[in-house]
C-alpha cells in the first residue's frame, strides 16, 4: 500500500493535481484488519488473496501512468531512437 500512495503522491505533485487518497488499497487494508479481528476466513488465504489483488492493482496503475506520460510526450517507453545523420 505504501508504494501506491507514494507513487500517487509523487505523480499528483508533479502534475500539480490535488492528492486523492487511493480507496482500493484502503478497502483492502480494512478487509484484512476486519478479518484479523473477526477471523472469518483463514488468515494465510486472506493475506495471499489480498496481496495478489494489490500486486495486480499496482501493475495496472503503473502501466496506466507510464502509457499516459508516453502518450503526452509523444515517446515510446524504454526505446532509444538512433541519431539522424
Amino acid at each position: 500500500m505504501y508504494a501506491i500512495v507514494a507513487t500517487q503522491l509523487i505523480m499528483d505533485h508533479m502534475c500539480k493535481e490535488p492528492f486523492r487518497s487511493p480507496l482500493l488499497p484502503l478497502a483492502v487494508l480494512t478487509v484484512a484488519a476486519a478479518n484479523s479481528v473477526l477471523q472469518l476466513v483463514d488468515a494465510r488465504a486472506t493475506a495471499a488473496t489480498l496481496a495478489g489483488a494489490m500486486i495486480v492493482y499496482y501493475l495496472v496503475y503503473v502501466t496506466t501512468i507510464v502509457d499516459q506520460v508516453c502518450a503526452y510526450l509523444g515517446i515510446k517507453c524504454l526505446t532509444i531512437t538512433p541519431k539522424r545523420a
